[in-house]
């Protein structure tokens, strides 16, 4: 359905009728009818108990968007730093379906070409960032925004921070999310309250 909604981006406007913008939109609504009520619950069902099963299978996800990139014409190779099993294995499922959606605005609004993009595990904090060139002509394409909000919530929700810019035809996105540790005791056990 994105390979679809970029096919209807990519067509020349003298090659367009009234129908393409008209078709893109119930794309979109359709793509977003399928993220929020099929998508997302299903990744609650598919966790797995492995921990290894699921830090694996969220790297292959990554490596095979960032494949169907590489057929859209971008150019580059996922980077994931440290250890996935420092992390809760609860915030997985959040953090593929954010990156999913880091890599589809790259397809969606990017020029085929060089991208990046970085996901790093540290002991306190996890880190994405994401870069891509973009045309000037995607500055005046109605954008519903879906991706960006599903982001943003996502940050907002584990006490992140998200910035984006966008300059001389680069788009860059950089998000920072706290990794929540156990609460250490400041008693020792024997002392009363």
């Amino acid at each position: 359905m994105t390979y679809a909604i970029l096919l209807c981006r990519k067509k020349e406007p003298s090659e367009s009728s009234d129908t393409l913008p008209q078709i893109e939109q119930v794309l979109m609504q359709a793509l977003h009818e399928l993220r929020t009520q099929i998508i997302s619950p299903m990744t609650d069902e598919l966790k797995t108990d492995k921990e290894e099963d699921t830090h694996k299978l969220f790297q292959q996800h990554i490596e095979a968007q960032c494949r169907r990139l590489r057929t859209l014409g971008f150019t580059g190779t996922p980077i994931i730093r440290g250890n996935l099993s420092a992390m809760d294995k609860s915030l997985l499922p959040p953090l593929q379906t954010v990156c999913t959606e880091i890599l589809n605005n790259i397809a969606k609004h990017g020029k085929p070409g060089a991208f990046a993009f970085v996901l790093s595990i540290e002991s306190d904090e996890v880190r994405i960032f994401a870069s891509n060139l973009y045309s000037d002509a995607m500055n005046n394409v109605p954008e519903n925004h879906y991706g960006t909000t599903l982001i943003q919530d996502f940050a907002q929700q584990h006490n992140g921070t998200m910035t984006i810019n966008s300059e001389n035809e680069e788009w860059s996105l950089s998000l920072t999310i706290p990794l929540a540790h156990q609460v250490k005791l400041m008693f020792s056990p024997t002392e009363k309250l």
